[in-house]
């Protein structure tokens, strides 16, 4: 073989070896390590009505009541993460994602129709605490507050936009069944 195909040939190596290594070095750099991938945001979907919980704005003021609303993928407000609370197996708390508040009661913790609302998360309150029990028949959870061990439910059973969140005792309406998407 000729020097000049040699070299031609040695050339076009080095060119595929280069391309092989960038294309490796951005794939590594575009996929984000399992410590950099940041929370998973969930949302928390009313099986009856097929609304979300929403937090309505001025989003991070305290004592804000919960109300469905029409998933946005842009609507921060509507986007939760599950943490889990320590010292309590199988509880979590539900973070919004605009105001970094969680989900909990007012005073009245043990009155069916209670507000959901948000205030600062604090891990030691147990009403902010929520366990999820997945219904036997539908694919959707019974979501029960820690404290109170009432259900979330959407206010008198309404499938309307800006229906707040309350809790009553579990009767096993739709309404009180929620789907974690």
């Amino acid at each position: 073989m000729p020097k000049y195909h040699l070299v031609q040939r040695l050339a076009g190596l080095v060119v595929a070896a280069a391309v092989t290594v960038a294309v490796t070095v951005i794939a590594a750099l575009a996929t984000p390590s399992p410590a950099q991938a940041g929370p998973n945001w969930i949302r928390i979907n009313a099986f009856h009505s097929n609304l979300v919980a929403t937090i309505p704005a001025p989003w991070t003021t305290n004592n804000l009541v919960a109300q469905q609303q029409p998933y946005s993928v842009n609507a921060r407000n509507g986007h939760w993460q599950e943490v889990a609370v320590p010292n309590a197996p199988g509880m979590v708390q539900f973070v919004n994602r605009r105001s970094a508040q969680c989900l909990g009661l007012g005073v009245a913790v043990f009155t069916p129709g209670e507000l959901i609302d948000q205030n600062p998360c604090n891990a030691s309150d147990p009403t902010q605490w929520w366990y999820l029990e997945q219904d036997p028949l539908q694919p959707a959870y019974r979501i029960y507050n820690g404290a109170s061990w009432m259900a979330m439910t959407v206010e008198n059973g309404s499938v309307l936009a800006g229906a707040r969140f309350v809790q009553r005792p579990f009767v096993g309406g739709a309404n009180q069944l929620m789907q974690i998407w």
